[in-house]
């Protein structure tokens, strides 16, 4: 929670956490059986990636996205939620969704079309629209 609280609306803060090699911590704690631990964990992540595109790639290189792309399997659909939208900010960068989409995010994400939770279904297709957005423009580049 302490890291939530530092990383709200601080980009010198969320820069900070990242410098001193939180992240690996992060990680740690998407694996956990705590559904309280996901969320925080899921929520401090967000806030990191959605101050700086170098965050993004930190994020990345620590492995934090396999961890997440579990979480959209979760029995909670808050977490799926949580996950489905970190992903949408994942999704905004063009090399980062190449490693979302290599990762395997894009099944995951139709599967929670299904859910009869109106958000998670709205936060599921919105990840997907912005998968296919930018896939289809790296297609037509090369």
């Amino acid at each position: 929670m302490a890291l939530g609280t530092l990383a709200f609306q601080n980009d010198d803060n969320k820069n900070q956490i990242v410098e001193c090699k939180a992240l690996p911590t992060l990680v740690l704690m998407l694996r956990s059986e705590d559904i309280t631990i996901h969320c925080v964990a899921v929520d401090v992540i967000r806030k990191l990636v959605n101050s700086s595109p170098n965050n993004k790639k930190e994020v990345l290189l620590a492995r934090d996205l396999q961890p997440v792309l579990c979480l959209l399997s979760s029995r909670c659909s808050e977490i799926q939620t949580m996950a489905a939208f970190l992903l949408c900010q994942f999704a905004t960068d063009s090399d980062c969704k190449v490693h979302v989409s290599q990762r395997g995010a894009i099944p995951l994400l139709v599967d929670l079309l299904k859910s009869p939770n109106a958000l998670l279904q709205e936060v599921s297709t919105f990840a997907l629209w912005r998968l296919a957005k930018v896939i289809s423009l790296v297609l037509l580049r090369d």
